[in-house]
């Protein structure tokens, strides 16, 4: 499997745990482009919309995330309700 198109995003997670949140990160929905810094994707739940806040609301027990997409309700997911084991 050819990995290079995900290479940005390898690159940008690695740049923010290595402390460089301002990172850019350039990302395309649709075939329009967006941009913004990595951080937004590693927010803390205190700055979730409310949209997101209605979504993590919704699961009440331990959540599998299968999507393999930047997004910052997983993690904090992950923190809230751990996985069993």
């Amino acid at each position: 499997m050819d990995t290079t198109p995900w290479r940005p995003y390898a690159e940008a997670m690695r740049d923010h745990f290595s402390g460089k949140p301002n990172v850019t990160i350039v990302m395309y929905d649709d075939f329009e482009r967006d941009e913004g810094p990595i951080a937004y994707w590693f927010r803390e739940p205190s700055q979730f919309s409310p949209t997101d806040r209605a979504g993590v609301d919704l699961c009440p027990g331990p959540v599998l995330d299968v999507g393999a997409v930047l997004r910052a309700e997983p993690g904090y997911l992950a923190r809230l309700r751990p996985a069993c084991s």
